[in-house]
């Protein structure tokens, strides 16, 4: 029996067997477009796909969105987003403040404030080798009359205090060590007072009256030599007496060991500065100078030129030397000689050491020819 035919025009009817599958497929379309129609009333549509690599990797770069936690929300309002996590960035490193250090400031003899006081205050000297640092000075102000003082610096670093009263008193100190930042240290010291201030009156000593610009001089050593006539030469010149013969020397100057004075026609003198200690108005005494013109000559009676001759003076315990040389007639003129005192005098070649003679002693105003034999 021959199968169905086509006819031109015609279908030709489809077995029982065949219309199961077509039944099925129509089923699933109509699936399928009423899952496409509720996808496009959400309003979402679903993303092209992306080309596939061999690998199974989509081709190109990708950037993910931003993970959004969302509430959910009635139908038809925007959804709303989660709070997010506050940021906890690292906390920046605390700022260092200065440190303040509170000086008080009191005399030790009677507790006194000690106003107008210099205070300082130093970094320490530190380390060793490669790791040392010099003490330097930091600040430095001066005390008010309550005797405080208010001084800053940089934190953790060893600090010391300085402080000395007015007019240059002994120094005071104080280690600190390390201060921490914001740190306020208190420290009381206390200083010395500083010695008081010297009126001194210089006179003549025959006629009591006042010397006018005499020169006045502290030697803190007792020194050997002093030079030519110009007494004493290497000590610094504090001082001049005014018309009434008065001077007022600083306190400081009776850290000296020596006063030393000197005026024009007048035998210079030294005083011992201990022995003025308690008194408020010393007073010193000026002797006419003496005039000594002394002749070298040899044994023979030859007068020698260009010899030293030198009269060494003890003043107190202070020694002086006065040195001429001789000129061609073989003279050396000493015209301001200490009087009333013992003076040895020497005499030998410039580059020789002299020889001893008998010391002399002047009268205030003498004027002596000296014969010296070598």
């Amino acid at each position: 029996m021959a199968g169905p035919s086509l006819a031109f025009g015609k279908i030709a009817p489809l077995k029982r067997s065949n219309r199961l599958p077509i039944f099925a497929a129509g089923i699933a379309g109509a699936l399928l477009i009423a899952f496409g129609l509720r996808m496009g009333q959400g309003g979402s549509a679903a993303p092209a796909a992306a080309p596939i690599a061999p690998s199974g990797e989509p081709l190109g770069l990708s950037f993910p969105e931003p993970k959004v936690d969302r509430l959910s929300t009635p139908k038809g309002e925007p959804a709303k987003s989660l709070p997010q996590a506050a940021s906890n960035p690292e906390s920046p490193p605390a700022k260092l403040e200065p440190v303040t250090v509170l000086v008080q400031l009191n005399y030790r003899s009677d507790q006194a404030a000690a106003a107008d006081a210099n205070v300082s205050l130093w970094r320490e000297e530190t380390g060793e080798g490669a790791a040392y640092r010099p003490a330097r000075r930091l600040s430095q102000v001066q005390s008010n009359a309550e005797g405080a003082a208010t001084l800053t610096a940089a934190p953790n670093q060893a600090l010391e205090v300085y402080a000395k009263a007015a007019g240059n008193g002994p120094m005071a100190r104080q280690r600190l060590g390390p201060l921490e930042s914001g740190e306020v240290r208190a420290v009381r010291l206390e200083v010395e007072r500083p010695p008081a201030p010297m009126d001194l009156e210089v006179r003549d000593a025959a006629s009591g009256e006042p010397v006018a610009g005499a020169a006045l001089r502290i030697a803190m050593i007792s020194q050997q030599n002093l030079g030519l006539e110009e007494f004493p030469g290497t000590a610094k010149l504090m001082k001049r007496t005014d018309g009434q013969g008065r001077a007022l020397l600083p306190g400081p100057a009776r850290n000296g060991k020596w006063l030393l004075v000197d005026a024009a026609g007048y035998s210079p003198t030294a005083v011992d500065l201990r022995m003025l200690d308690g008194i408020g108005s010393p007073e010193v005494a000026l002797h006419q100078a003496a005039r000594v013109n002394a002749l070298v000559t040899n044994g023979a009676g030859e007068v020698q030129r260009d010899i030293s001759v030198q009269f060494v003076a003890q003043l107190g315990n202070f020694r002086c030397t006065f040195t001429a040389v001789t000129n061609g007639r073989g003279e050396a003129t000493f015209p301001r000689l200490p009087a009333s005192i013992p003076l040895v005098p020497h005499a030998g070649p410039i580059d020789d050491v002299p020889a001893l003679f008998d010391a002399v002693q002047l009268e205030p105003g003498e004027e002596r020819q000296l014969a010296l034999k070598l």
